[in-house]
């Protein structure tokens, strides 16, 4: 015979999985990608929830939603650099009123002291 304490537990784990369901975004069906988005974004805003319910109810690797909240590594300087210069260019474009081109973009840097040259402008 099924013990009541066994069916409430099993109850309570099935409410929590519907929870989860019902909150996150996405389906079982959709891509890896937007269940990690969403798995993140869940997990930061229910702090009673675990990795592994939500990746068991979602059906997604605990390895790679794992992967995705604890071990992702930073960005090398060189991205980060690159993405700062393009900003950079848009900004100094956007405030000539779109009117410079790539030699007038590099001397417009060089005047707040940014270090480019027309290839990097010009990207």
């Amino acid at each position: 015979m099924i013990k009541k304490a066994h069916l409430l537990k099993e109850n309570n784990k099935l409410k929590r999985k519907i929870y989860i369901l019902e909150n996150i975004g996405v389906t079982i069906f959709s891509s890896v990608k937007d269940k990690e988005i969403a798995a993140e974004k869940f997990l930061k805003d229910h702090p009673d929830y675990n990795l592994y319910e939500v990746s068991n109810t979602i059906k997604i690797n605990k390895g790679t939603l794992y992967h995705r909240l604890y071990t992702r590594a930073k960005k090398p300087w060189y991205v980060q650099r690159v993405e700062d210069l393009t900003q950079e260019v848009i900004n100094a474009f956007e405030e000539s009123n779109r009117v410079y081109g790539a030699s007038k973009i590099v001397l417009a840097l060089k005047k707040k002291e940014i270090i480019a040259d027309k290839k990097q402008s010009s990207k």
